[in-house]
């Protein structure tokens, strides 16, 4: 459950523990909340762009007036994330189109 219900009912008047979660990490960028609770697009990746993200998303946000690219994780980082997926189950989840994608090295 995030900060408000669909209808604009906030978290506070619903039976949740907790503030409510800060940001949302999906496969094109990254959200976080605005001061009235809604999500809104923070940062993308290298290979995204605002429109690629509301093309596949299924509700409407406004953008961060500061939107950001996200930098790429160095090797340590890749091996400690590949780590917490020993049995590679999130590769089951991406899509032929995912194993497509590239991001330019050292800004190349």
């Amino acid at each position: 459950m995030g900060h408000r219900t669909a209808e604009g009912m906030h978290r506070s008047r619903m039976p949740f523990r907790g503030q409510g979660p800060d940001c949302i990490i999906t496969d094109l960028g990254i959200f976080d909340f605005n001061s009235n609770g809604h999500a809104q697009l923070r940062a993308v990746y290298p290979d995204t762009n605002v429109e690629l993200v509301a093309e596949n998303t299924e509700f409407d946000f406004p953008v961060a007036e500061h939107l950001t690219t996200v930098g790429l994780p160095d090797i340590e980082m890749i091996e400690f994330i590949r780590r917490l997926d020993p049995m590679t189950i999130y590769q089951r989840e991406l899509s032929p189109s995912d194993y497509e994608r590239t991001f330019p090295l050292d800004g190349a």
